[in-house]
């Protein structure tokens, strides 16, 4: 993932939610845990394929080391073996560190967020409390509708686009379905950048 403060290609003039690199949003929500609440975030993509997960990752990784115990909750719309929710929240995080990963399917999260309606915080309280943030890794919401019944609950999203590939159009539209459903988009993140300096340059810049 290239995390350099670049933006979105054919950004619409003046969409704010469009200029944001990586390091910016994460200034971004760490200055606003500061002065309001501020505890669970979606990460998807704005299609298949971009990386979404991996950012999901990079930024757990990044908020674990100034705030503690983050949670990556993966939310698959194929088969696989889910969390049992009904375990001990640290039970998951034996073997990783500050950074702990449940996955749930698409239809365990639906019934999670009570199929969007606002109130619902999702995972039990005693998972909310265990970890100083959560991160929901959502398909994008061409592919299931969990990501519109996140947005209601927690207190932002990340867009995931793949530069140089994702149409700004489809990106837009996206944001503004998260938007459309009660949402928040905190900001886009740019990735699979194409590096035309060499990497070792960059190390001196």
């Amino acid at each position: 993932m290239d995390a350099r403060n670049q933006e979105l290609p054919d950004t619409a003039a003046g969409d704010p939610r469009f200029a944001s690199s990586m390091q910016a949003i994460m200034a971004s929500i760490q200055r606003e845990a500061r002065i309001r609440p501020l505890k669970q975030i979606m990460v998807l993509g704005a299609a298949r394929g971009v990386g979404a997960s991996l950012v999901a990752r990079e930024a757990a990784a990044q908020l674990a080391t100034t705030f503690g115990p983050v949670l990556v909750v993966e939310v698959r719309t194929g088969d696989g073996p889910e969390t049992d929710l009904g375990q001990d929240p640290h039970a998951v995080n034996e073997r990783h560190g500050a950074v702990a990963h449940a996955a749930l399917s698409a239809e365990a999260c639906l019934r999670l967020f009570s199929a969007g309606k606002r109130e619902s915080e999702g995972l039990p309280p005693q998972w909310r409390d265990a970890y100083e943030y959560i991160l929901w890794d959502v398909p994008t919401p061409t592919v299931s509708p969990a990501a519109l019944a996140v947005a209601r609950a927690v207190d932002g999203s990340i867009l995931v686009v793949h530069a140089n590939r994702t149409r700004r159009q489809v990106a837009m539209h996206v944001a503004s379905r998260i938007e459309d459903s009660g949402g928040r988009v905190l900001g886009v993140v740019l990735n699979r950048t194409l590096n035309f300096i060499p990497e070792w340059i960059y190390r001196w810049l």
